[in-house]
């Protein structure tokens, strides 16, 4: 059996979600598949390549969250308000991440330009970052530890973009 606390601990942020699905996939029980997605999902940057396999190891898993021992997590009432940052043709519909603020959603859409998005090869020229906003109904996790309320959605409709960034700096 692989260590797998200690691969996903060296896997660099593009290849984490990789190494991710391989641990979920060698782990049957639903409460541990949880634990290794509440201490490891929001930490993977390119979950693309690996939606589907996530996907399918989720539905194996039981909701997670990264509620401390004894901490309670105010998860969001479904079918809620989601938001996300991406580019403008992002297959947003597909996405895992959302948040369930706007702010923050915002936040991501202005990270697609900046120098750390340069640094992991997501930044892109002729396509302006936005941010949709979506029903979700529901989800496989919820995580609040960095600030971001993600909501791993699972089930969402009437995905559509509501804000370009330009123009909020347009507005500005």
């Amino acid at each position: 059996m692989t260590d797998w606390k200690e691969a996903l601990l060296f896997a660099d942020s593009q290849h984490r979600a990789g190494v991710l699905v391989s641990a979920l996939r060698d782990t049957p029980d639903p409460a541990e598949k949880a634990k290794l997605l509440s201490d490891n999902f929001n930490i993977c940057d390119a979950l693309s390549p690996w939606r589907d396999q996530l996907r399918e190891e989720m539905e194996k898993s039981d909701f997670f969250t990264d509620a401390e021992d004894g901490e309670t997590i105010k998860v969001p009432k479904f079918p809620c308000y989601v938001y996300r940052g991406a580019w403008e043709d992002d297959e947003a519909e597909l996405a895992l991440s959302w948040t369930t603020s706007l702010k923050r959603a915002k936040w991501f859409a202005g990270y697609l330009t900046g120098m750390r998005a340069a640094f992991l090869g997501i930044r892109r020229e002729g396509v302006e970052p936005v941010v949709f906003r979506a029903r979700c109904h529901e989800a496989y996790g919820y995580l609040t530890g960095r600030g971001e309320n993600e909501v791993v959605a699972k089930r969402l409709t009437a995905v559509k973009p509501i804000l370009a960034l330009r123009e909020e700096a347009a507005a500005a």
